[in-house]
């Protein structure tokens, strides 16, 4: 009789075998029924997948892709798959501006998703969140973003005054500023990291950050779209991702547990975003109101208010705004030290407009050059480079200019086929010379004041200030607001 390890090696493979042979199917059919583009050539097994995971310039590859094959080409993917590579703005508007059913997740991103998140939460977690991501909800969290920049300031003037030679990781520096903000704004707990007390959580982000990968996990990133349980394959970066699982798990039932204490006895300590889930719905402000209420808000079954369960679910969505603004600030100081005619024109513009502390008025309309320093500063550094998704069903995608197809004819719209994985290259257009002229890859942040951007075709790219960072349509960014928020506060402290 054979045991289970035994039978399980040939199930195995035969489930593999299997399901290539279903994609394969309809991988073929989705080629054959789309328009077809024009494109670079790359291997029948893994397409362009290694050259693409290897290269530095992204966004110039996929660039020069388009010059040479048009806004809108394919290349080829896995086992002779076929991808759609968008680089028009009319047809990202169409794709990221539709319905949310239309385009969704690849199944290996949902597959990564679902480790963290529960699936059949996730349409409710982004209504209840939107409201934690308000520009109310923010401004009450100014003070914190102000006390976490402020350490960071009195830490290295004293660093300074001691010894002017001093070298400052402000890499590290910034990540430590993050998570401590992000702690607190979002979970109401101090990691405490700007006082030089060692979190876990800030060495589990560190250690899977300056992981090196392996030639397995490579393959299993190029394989993954097809047999996306490669990813959960052994190594150093699941057990990583494990641990940061569990740590956050455990603060937010902490969290829960004392906003549940608080209900019950008409008291509120916390002001953090995970605290205002576990406390119910967003309209009510659980401090002042009678017992009477709060026993109402405590009970309620509302759709606005989120399980203890649901709650620690969270965890993922807010901590992803962590290493994402602590990577976003330190290339906006990056910038700045190369540019020292922007840095003196940020540094007059603070001295002139700010006796003290920046209100929230001050970060959001009387600071026009600190605002134009940080859309300049995300719009060459995306944190992501691309936004993939799958077609759920056939759709005639319109576009911005003429298309000359792979047969010669020209069309101004294209056919995509339902399982049709389509990939929106936000870096490239965020970078484009064909959309921000000749000094597209310049940090040059009075083109945000000059009123040329509307004479370019960067005016047609839909989207927060025109640039793709943070996606756009129904599942834009929702922590946008909230991390320009910590971008303006802190570069004006670093500044004063």
């Amino acid at each position: 009789m054979l045991s289970f390890s035994e039978f399980q090696v040939p199930l195995l493979v035969f489930s593999s075998l299997l399901g290539l042979a279903v994609s394969l199917v309809i991988y073929h059919r989705s080629a054959t029924r789309s328009t077809p583009l024009r494109g670079p050539k790359g291997s029948w097994l893994f397409g362009l997948a290694r050259e693409i995971l290897a290269t530095d310039e992204h966004a110039l590859m996929f660039e020069n892709f388009a010059t040479q094959f048009g806004s809108i080409f394919q290349i080829p993917g896995l086992l002779g798959s076929v991808d759609v590579v968008v680089c028009d703005p009319r047809a990202v508007a169409h794709i990221l501006s539709k319905d949310t059913y239309s385009y969704q997740q690849t199944p290996a991103t949902r597959f990564i998703m679902q480790r963290f998140v529960d699936s059949s939460f996730i349409a409710q977690q982004r209504k209840v969140l939107s409201s934690a991501f308000s520009n109310a909800a923010i401004r009450d969290q100014l003070p914190v973003f102000l006390d976490s920049a402020y350490k960071v300031k009195t830490a290295w003037d004293q660093a300074l005054q001691s010894d002017d030679s001093v070298v400052i990781d402000v890499q590290q520096w910034m990540s430590r500023v993050s998570l401590d903000s992000i702690g607190i704004a979002g979970f109401s707990h101090d990691f405490e990291s700007l006082s030089g007390r060692t979190s876990q959580v800030a060495d589990a982000f560190g250690a899977f950050g300056s992981s090196t990968r392996a030639f397995l996990v490579d393959i299993s990133l190029i394989l993954s779209p097809i047999f996306p349980w490669l990813l959960e394959l052994p190594g150093r970066r699941k057990t990583i991702l494990k641990n940061l699982s569990v740590m956050f798990s455990q603060i937010a039932e902490d969290l829960v547990k004392k906003a549940k204490n608080e209900m019950e006895h008409d008291i509120s300590s916390m002001n953090s975003i995970m605290s205002t889930l576990s406390m119910g719905a967003f309209n009510i402000i659980i401090s002042p109101l009678s017992s009477f209420v709060v026993s109402l808000a405590v009970k309620s079954e509302a759709a606005s208010r989120m399980s203890s369960d649901e709650v620690m679910d969270q965890y993922l969505l807010v901590a992803a705004g962590y290493e994402t603004t602590a990577a976003s600030l330190t290339w906006a100081l990056i910038e700045l030290a190369r540019n020292q005619e922007a840095q003196n024109s940020l540094r007059a513009e603070v001295y002139q407009v700010l006796e003290g502390e920046p209100s929230w008025d001050h970060l959001t309309n009387s600071l026009p050059f600190l605002d134009a320093v940080i859309c300049e500063s995300l719009r060459l550094h995306p944190i992501s480079r691309e936004i993939v998704r799958e077609a759920q069903e056939n759709d005639t995608i319109p576009l911005s200019e003429p298309l000359t197809q792979a047969d010669g004819h020209t069309v101004d719209s294209i056919f995509v086929a339902r399982g049709t994985h389509v990939r929106v290259q936000n870096a490239s257009l965020n970078q484009s010379v064909a959309f921000w002229g000749e000094d597209a890859k310049d940090f040059r942040p009075t083109r945000w004041l000059d009123g040329n951007i509307v004479q370019q075709r960067a005016a047609e790219i839909q989207g927060h200030k025109h640039i793709l960072t943070f996606s756009d349509g129904p599942r834009t960014c929702l922590g946008k607001t909230f991390a320009i928020t910590q971008l303006k506060v802190r570069l004006c402290v670093c500044k004063q």
